[in-house]
């Protein structure tokens, strides 16, 4: 098998810390470059920037000039022309001669002499913006060569022509010129004149108020104005370029504004030497740190755990592996802690092996000897073989470069003779954790004692297997006793169920009769009870009869005193009837003067008949309670009677039951004891029949062990017939 290499990453002269530098340099050239580039990137931008900016302000400044400005010069002036002498007649009567005389005089006026406008076109319309004439001395340029704006001119209807329209527009040369439409002869609107100028003029001097250089180009891209302002000693420039827009959004003219940016340049200067300053501060204070940095979390760690890989290296496994943070170190940690653990499972596995009483010897890769363990130099020395051969016992060459070269398998049980040694010899492929062959372990036994020990135990044999088949025999013998027993057990045990069913039947019986007898003692209990509450009962109806009577009694002489009363109001109310009548009678005597006194008495009358009435109702009433009374008082005197009978019985009644309680509880006596003799005699007859299954369990224990007796001295004839054929085997 080809040794497994791993490819080398590393040369000799690369080192942590040239990596390290050459990585630190190769980064402060790109952030370098990358900084150089930025600003580079950002002056453009910041340039464009600027541009855009300058463009739009001179896009302002310039519109501002050409409308509001200019509208403020040329609109006075245009609306003076339109209303001159001769030009609203002739516009009138459409008198195409004299218009144009007409608007050649304008070219002689003051605002044209000193330049006050720079005009280049007079124009006549119709209302309808029919062309009626234009000047001879200027050009023939009009806005209306657009069609989209003479269209939107003959659009306006008479209001909006009375307005002024302007705008700036572009010629077919390319040349920006400025109209401005106003209406002829005033309110009425004899027609349209167009006056057109040129109106750059008016931007002289803007260049100076922008420290710049404007410049204007016409639709030719060809300058048409220039206004020169840029500072002298300017040694950079920037030039903003935009277009101006005009009517109808067409383009008008071309800006451009030229400003000097020496002190932009140079601010961006400055920020580039600054930034450039910080980054190479920041790199070496970078640099300082990360070898700093460097040395304490990487090179302090790495020489420690240098140090401790050569102590283990060199068999010091209690050496401590260096703290960790979670980083690769932590992993170089376990790695180590790994290796340390490998370092001393080999040296348990050396002392184990120079330990052994068992001969071991490891032969390298070519088949020489690379290790002897003491049991093996003292095996070699014993007898006399060159410890320096591979071949130590004889194995022959073609096996060892079998097992090298892998076509073979490992050689096990190799019966051999050394001298006048026997030895078991093993010869096994050793190989590293990725599979390769690093060599060969050989190991041997002495197994001369051995072989002797099988002789003598093979004549051991023959005797152990006799008494194993003497034991089988008695093993049968007993078999055949312990079966009698059994039998025995089981008549026994069937004689002793017998009994004891008979034994259990005469205790339940007695059980019952001693259950009979407890009931009928406690119902006999109960009717005494019961007796004694009636007889309790029959006294207390007669205390309560007796004063029952003497309420009654109470009650009749009471009923005699209301009769009484009873007769006392009658009278009282006979003598008040009396009285009534009496004074009736005086009241008649009296006359007049008496009705009042009539009048009472008649009531008074009255009132002693009702109780006369109601009186005669209560005696009537307390003579009925009188006769109910002594009804009641008979009654009571005749249940008193036949309580006091009742009492007498129930006095017999209990003497009785108190006789029969005094015989039911000697019969229950009785029954006890014999329920309890039969019980006790049960108790002895499940002693008998437990002894017996005892007995029988212990019969069926013996004739299992008799079988497992003569089963072990089967096996133990069979595995000793084997080991002798084993033992001969080997031998």
């Amino acid at each position: 098998m080809a040794e497994h290499r791993i490819p080398s990453v590393w040369t000799p002269r690369l080192t942590l810390r040239r990596v390290l530098v050459t990585l630190f340099l190769i980064v402060a050239a790109a952030v370098g470059y990358t900084q150089a580039n930025m600003l580079t990137t950002y002056t453009a931008f910041a340039t464009d920037t600027l541009n855009t900016s300058t463009g739009k302000i001179l896009t302002y400044l310039v519109r501002d000039k050409m409308t509001r400005v200019y509208s403020e010069r040329i609109a006075p002036i245009a609306n003076e022309w339109s209303r001159s002498t001769d030009l609203p007649p002739a516009t009138e009567a459409k008198d195409v001669a004299k218009l144009g005389f007409t608007t050649d005089l304008f070219y002689t006026l003051t605002p044209v002499i000193e330049q006050q406008i720079n005009l280049v076109a007079v124009n006549i319309f119709t209302p309808e913006m029919a062309l009626l004439s234009r000047t001879t001395k200027g050009g023939k340029a009009t806005a209306t060569e657009d069609q989209a704006l003479l269209d939107q001119l003959k659009a306006r209807d008479r209001g909006a022509q009375r307005q002024a329209f302007e705008i700036l527009w572009q010629s077919s040369e390319g040349r920006p010129l400025h109209s401005i439409f106003v209406p002829v002869g005033g309110f009425r609107v004899l027609g349209i004149m167009e006056v057109v100028t040129d109106p750059l003029h008016l931007l002289e001097g803007i260049g100076p108020s922008l420290d710049g250089t404007v410049e204007i180009f016409d639709g030719k891209n060809q300058s048409v104005f220039k206004s020169e302002g840029l500072p002298q000693g300017v040694s950079d420039v920037a030039t903003a370029r935009t277009t101006l827009m005009g009517g109808n959004n067409r383009p008008w003219a071309g800006l451009a504004l030229t400003r000097g940016i020496d002190d932009f340049t140079q601010q961006a200067a400055d920020v580039q030497s600054n930034s450039q300053q910080a980054l190479l501060i920041l790199a070496v204070v970078v640099a300082v740190g990360g070898f700093i940095v460097l040395r304490i979390a990487v090179f302090r760690p790495l020489g420690i755990f240098a140090q401790v890989m050569e102590a283990v290296a060199s068999g010091n496994t209690k050496q401590a592996i260096p703290p960790t943070g979670p980083d690769e170190m932590a992993v170089m940690a376990r790695a180590l802690a790994h290796l340390r653990e490998s370092v001393e499972n080999v040296l348990q596995l050396k002392q184990m092996v120079d330990g052994s009483p068992t001969p071991t010897a490891l032969l390298d890769k070519h088949g020489h000897v690379a290790f002897l363990n003491p049991a093996a130099i003292s095996f070699c020395e014993a007898h006399s073989i060159d410890r320096a051969s591979g071949d130590l016992l004889g194995l022959g060459a073609e096996r060892v470069q079998a097992c090298l070269s892998g076509s073979g398998d490992a050689l096990r049980n190799l019966r051999l003779r050394v001298g006048s040694t026997d030895v078991t010899a093993n010869l096994e492929p050793v190989r590293d954790g990725s599979g390769a062959l690093v060599g060969l372990a050989l190991t041997w036994i002495d197994v001369t004692a051995q072989i002797l020990a099988a002789r003598q135990a093979e004549a051991m044999m023959t005797d152990v297997q006799t008494v194993a088949g003497s034991v089988a025999r008695q093993a049968q013998s007993l078999d055949q006793v312990a079966a009698s027993l059994i039998e025995r057990s089981r008549h026994t045990i069937t004689l002793a169920d017998d009994v004891g069913g008979l034994m259990a039947e005469s205790s339940r019986s007695a059980l019952q009769v001693s259950g009979a007898t407890e009931e009928l003692t406690s119902a006999i209990k109960e009717i005494s009870q019961r007796a004694a509450d009636a007889q309790r009962s029959a006294d207390n109806a007669t205390r309560f009869l007796g004063e029952t009577g003497d309420t009654v009694k109470t009650l009749t002489e009471s009923a005699a005193e209301v009769d009484g009363i009873v007769q006392f109001i009658t009278s009282l109310a006979d003598q008040t009837k009396l009285l009534a009548l009496n004074a009736t009678i005086e009241a008649a005597r009296a006359g007049e003067s008496g009705r009042g006194f009539a009048v009472v008495a008649q009531e008074v009358k009255k009132l002693a008949e009702s109780t006369t009435s109601a009186t005669s109702r209560i005696a009537e009433t307390v003579h009925a309670i009188r006769d109910s009374l002594g009804a009641t008082v008979r009654g009571f005197e005749a249940v008193r009677a036949a309580v006091t009978e009742v009492n007498m019985l129930q006095t017999s009644i209990a003497s009785a039951v108190e006789q029969h309680n005094a015989t039911s509880s000697e019969v229950a006596s009785r029954v006890g004891q014999i329920a309890t003799q039969a019980q006790t005699a049960s108790s002895l007859i499940q002693q008998v029949l437990s002894e017996a299954k005892t007995t029988g369990s212990i019969a069926d224990t013996l004739t299992h062990s008799a079988k497992s007796l003569s089963g072990e001295a089967g096996n133990l004839n069979g595995a000793l017939t084997d080991y002798a054929s084993q033992t001969q085997g080997a031998a």
